[in-house]
């Protein structure tokens, strides 16, 4: 029984591959100064945007996990105030988010801490662009008051 064991683990151990690739590289940039937002259209986050390598075939890093941190932000404004923000790849959205007030007129504006994390695939002819957008919801004022981040991993 014991020679039978053995020799099924070793069969399991010889077939035994590692099929994730270790993470190679990491980009990360950060703004400090107060930026808002009282567009309805969107428009970029200054200071965060992000350029990425191209895809290693033969190591199989050909994605990047994208995370957007917005720690406080808040929005003001009479129509249940918010914020929506996005993650672009070279121009396509690859990830959105937001949020609204639950009342129509707050009487004071909370923080609220936001986070978007998105799977970017990294293209294999060219460096791949990632930007952070957002936007203010039904006329709002958007505010980051504190820092906020974009981050890649690949």
């Amino acid at each position: 029984m014991k020679k039978v064991l053995a020799l099924f683990l070793a069969g399991i151990i010889s077939n035994f591959t590692l099929s994730s690739p270790v993470l190679a590289g990491t980009r990360y940039v950060q703004t400090g100064a107060q930026q808002t937002i009282g567009s309805d259209t969107y428009t970029d986050i200054k200071g965060l945007t992000l350029i990425l390598p191209q895809a290693n075939l033969l190591s199989g890093q050909t994605n990047a996990i994208v995370t957007l941190n917005l720690p406080i932000p808040y929005a003001q404004g009479a129509n249940f105030p918010g914020i929506t923000y996005r993650i672009l790849a070279d121009g396509v959205e690859v990830g959105s988010g937001g949020f609204t007030y639950i009342s129509q007129q707050p009487q004071s504006f909370g923080r609220v801490p936001s986070t978007l994390v998105a799977n970017v695939q990294l293209s294999t002819t060219k460096q791949t662009v990632v930007t952070a957008q957002w936007l203010g919801v039904r006329g709002s004022i958007g505010i980051i008051d504190t820092y906020a981040s974009l981050s890649a991993v690949w």
